[in-house]
């Protein structure tokens, strides 16, 4: 079995993420905001042991891949040793603008 990589969340990520949590708090409240949250950051720590869980997406940002969770996907890449998390952005975005900007 592969080590298991470094987990980075880039600032845009992070912002993403900070976003997320006050939207979701503001509709469902503290709880379902917190909840999400986690689940979330589970499915971007098991990129970590199993990085080609998401699809390629070269032909919209290159070396990087794609997965949903929800109504989010995480875009991210693999580095050498590392995932980094590059956006979390809500499915009904443009999320390639958004990526090639």
């Amino acid at each position: 079995m592969d080590p298991k990589l470094n987990l980075s969340i880039r600032p845009l990520a992070h912002q993403d993420l900070l976003d997320i949590w006050g939207y979701t708090n503001t509709r469902w409240g503290e709880a379902k905001a917190d909840k999400y949250l986690l689940a979330l950051e589970k499915v971007m720590h098991d990129l970590t042991s199993l990085p080609s869980l998401g699809r390629p997406i070269d032909s919209v940002k290159k070396q990087c891949r794609l997965i949903h969770h929800n109504q989010h996907l995480i875009i991210y890449q693999i580095l050498q040793n590392e995932i980094s998390i590059i956006r979390v952005l809500h499915e009904r975005m443009n999320v390639i603008e958004i990526l090639i900007q």
